[in-house]
């Protein structure tokens, strides 16, 4: 038996995910939130210790579907319900929705924030570029200008 009702619902909520196949086993569930190990879930199991903040930090982390209200109080449901489960449920068969996973937006957005990377070194060296070309241009303009001076002194004075 648990140790108290958090730690019995953070169990409840670790079976319905096997129930789920969104974890396979202990082991698996261990290696995907930092800190836990398969001896702290079997020392949960037996009541021997309960589930530290630390653990449930990581385990939301890793399982955002998770309802920490539940887990923590045991009011509301188990899972969250996203907009995108919400729509996906009202219209089935619509192509047009797109449910991604926390691991497929994560990789999206690490690509997005790498390409807006990638361009704004592009961008920076262009701008180099025409810094260097304005000011060649200007040296150019100077010296023009300064045969012009010559020219005209000398029109002058003649």
């Amino acid at each position: 038996m648990a140790k108290n009702k958090t730690t019995e619902r953070w169990l409840e909520v670790v079976s319905e995910l096997k129930a789920q196949n969104v974890v396979d086993s202990d082991v698996s569930l261990s290696k995907s939130v930092h800190g836990l190990t398969k001896q702290k879930i079997y020392n949960m199991r037996v009541g021997d210790n309960g589930v530290k903040l630390e653990i449930l930090e990581a385990f939301f982390e890793s399982y955002p579907q998770v309802n920490a209200n539940y887990i923590l109080t045991g009011k509301e449901p188990m899972f969250i319900e996203s907009e995108n489960s919400v729509s996906t449920e009202e219209g089935k068969g619509n192509d047009n929705d797109i449910s991604l996973t926390y691991d497929e937006l994560s990789r999206l957005y690490k690509t997005t924030v790498s390409r807006y990377e990638r361009l704004f070194t592009n961008l920076e060296e262009q701008f180099k570029g025409l810094e260097k070309t304005i000011m060649e241009v200007r040296e150019n303009l100077d010296n023009a200008l300064d045969d012009v001076r010559v020219v005209l002194n000398k029109k002058e004075t003649a």
